[in-house]
């Protein structure tokens, strides 16, 4: 999902890792820096196949997950 990640880096910001840590900086925001980012079939609106296992696959979660709900 490295779309989704690479979005979330040129954000910047705290993150939320349910499995590690619990949550990550990932410092400033680098969009002033960033003319143009280009993201090829990455999962922003979710994965269909996360319907089925929202609640019992953490990479599905409903919060912090690629639900597409």
């Amino acid at each position: 999902m490295g779309v989704t990640l690479g979005r979330k880096i040129i954000k910047g910001g705290i993150g939320h890792d349910e499995l590690g840590s619990g949550s990550y900086d990932l410092g400033d925001p680098v969009t002033s820096r960033v003319k143009l980012f280009v993201g090829l079939a990455g999962a922003n609106q979710g994965l269909t196949s996360c319907y089925n296992t929202a609640t019992t696959l953490p990479t599905c979660g409903m919060t912090n997950g690629f639900f597409p709900g």
